[in-house]
Parts: structure tokens; C-alpha cells; sequence
């Protein structure tokens, strides 16, 4: 089993429930806990790379101590994610991926114009 695979099965039988078609975006909702315990965890996990986002930090760091026990996890400041630039806007708040800040050039040297036509050959 791959280590991708243990996590999956480890965050589901912790409470995550998986969105939509994809097996790796999942929620964990546990507004109806009393207290700090009570909010939500978005989660999407993808290879070695994940990316999460709580409504509440508490609830978060439970989380994060309770995955460490079973996992080797390095925390940090989200940069990119899946290689992507990941922007903030600190006036609302908005999170988005910009494939434009790429870690990897293409192979071809060639840069895509955003956004791209679907099924666009590059």
C-alpha cells in the first residue's frame, strides 16, 4: 500500500468525508463538537503534496497532532501546491492557484496563455 493510500484510509476513518469525484478533496465537519473543537477542515491531498484550510485553528492543531502520531509531517507556510503558486489576497481573503508561477518550465519552453482553452494541446 502506498503512502498516499494510508493517509486516504487513515483520514477517513478519523471523520473526513470525501467532495464530489475526487477521492483526494475531503472535509472533515465537525461544527456539531461543542466548544473550540467545533468547525470545519478542507483537505486535498495529492502524491507527497497536501494543502488544508480550517475555520478554526484549534481545531486544526488536533488534527495535526493526532496525524503526526501515524505520519512523517513537515508543516509550512504554503508557497505552491501540485507545483503551482499559491496567492493570497489579504483584503478578502481569496486563496487561488496560479499555474502561471509554475516550479517546473514546460518542457518545450513554451508558456501557455491563461486561462486555457479546454483540451487545449500544448
Amino acid at each position: 500500500m502506498g503512502a498516499i493510500h494510508k493517509v486516504l484510509c487513515s483520514a477517513s476513518v478519523y471523520g473526513f468525508r470525501t467532495l464530489g469525484n475526487s477521492g483526494t478533496f475531503m472535509m472533515l465537519d465537525r461544527r456539531d463538537l461543542p466548544g473550540d473543537a467545533s468547525g470545519i477542515i478542507l483537505l486535498n491531498l495529492y502524491s507527497d503534496d497536501g494543502l488544508g484550510s480550517t475555520d478554526n485553528s484549534a481545531l486544526w492543531d488536533l488534527f495535526t497532532v493526532d496525524l503526526k502520531v501515524e505520519f512523517n509531517v513537515l508543516e509550512k507556510d504554503p508557497d505552491h501546491f501540485l507545483g503551482c503558486a499559491i496567492e493570497c489576497d489579504p483584503t478578502t481573503g481569496v486563496i487561488k492557484l496560479d499555474p502561471r508561477k509554475y516550479l517546473f518550465p514546460p518542457k518545450n519552453g513554451v508558456t501557455p496563455k491563461l486561462p486555457s482553452e479546454v483540451a487545449q494541446c500544448l
